[in-house]
């Protein structure tokens, strides 16, 4: 643990907290998700539609559910699956008007991470996708979860934060742990509505500013190692990036802006955009 980090609350409901009070957020920009990029959510929402049995982990707001409803053509169930009871209600609330006759939903408030038997679907899934999930979670016990609900040789599609990308980009940042590849994560709308942190860490001036969850960041070699060791093969492994006109529409937006360092803006400008994470498609072995 960095002597520079404080805690204050408890990290077993911490997810839950900050994904309830982000559900209420009206920020068009509340993520850093490629959900939020149009074409990267309008193919994964095709992949999904494409088989008869579905899942999402980690709904947020249901812009992936909605498109993906909107792309289906056969029978379809879906499993909505989230921590956050206000994400499924806003979800819920988002795709009601989108209900085709042969799509069949079904909302779950569910801790993907804990110990417990998974047996709340009635059958296995043939798809299942977690966007923005694993970084909050324990990975070990969430992926053995995430498989118990899959299929033999059905696909999962995963996204983690690289690790490589946020030692060269964070590496002076207070908040960042490299050698744990751990972020804590601030919130400026969080602290705007003075929810009581997870805890503390200290600035570059020596002063305390509030974290309120914890962010897990994945080398290319870990994911594969992790894949193996809960019984997924690897398919497909590729880098998120995000284009520059996302970054500063989200970077100048009223929680989310920051000041970039010139070492920071030469590494967009080299990378061409912010590889900020990893998308895996995975079987089910």
């Amino acid at each position: 643990m960095r002597k520079n980090i404080r805690f204050v609350g408890s990290s077993n409901r911490s997810p839950e907290i900050y994904y309830d009070l982000a559900a209420l957020s009206s920020e068009d920009f509340a993520f850093l998700s490629p959900i939020n990029l149009p074409d990267w959510c309008l193919k994964t929402a095709k992949w999904l539609s494409k088989s008869s049995r579905i899942g999402e982990i980690g709904v947020g707001k249901g812009k992936l559910a909605c498109l993906t409803i909107q792309c289906a053509s056969n029978d379809l169930y879906f499993a909505l699956i989230d921590i956050s009871s206000n994400m499924l209600d806003v979800t819920e609330k988002n795709i009601g008007h989108l209900k085709k006759s042969f799509v069949t939903t079904r909302s779950f408030k569910l801790d993907i991470s804990t110990k417990t038997e998974i047996n709340f679907l009635d059958d296995k899934l043939d798809k299942l996708i977690a966007v923005n999930v694993l970084q909050d979670v324990e990975i070990n016990q969430s992926l053995t979860n995430m498989r118990a609900l899959l299929n033999k040789g059905s696909e999962i599609r995963l996204t983690f934060i690289s690790k490589e990308t946020q030692d060269d980009f964070l590496k002076d940042d207070p908040n960042y742990d490299s050698s744990e590849g751990i972020i804590y994560a601030s919130s400026s709308f969080h602290k705007e509505k003075q929810i009581t942190p997870l805890g503390f860490f200290k600035d570059k001036e020596g002063g305390e500013e509030p974290f309120y969850r914890i962010n897990r960041c994945y080398k290319h070699d870990d994911i594969c190692n992790l894949l193996e060791k809960n019984s997924f093969e690897l398919k497909t492994i590729e880098p998120i990036i995000y284009p520059t006109h996302y970054l500063w529409q989200r970077w100048k937006s009223r929680y989310y802006s920051i000041s970039l360092t010139e070492r920071q803006f030469k590494l967009i400008e080299d990378w061409g955009g912010y590889p900020d994470g990893w998308d895996v498609i995975a079987t089910a072995i």
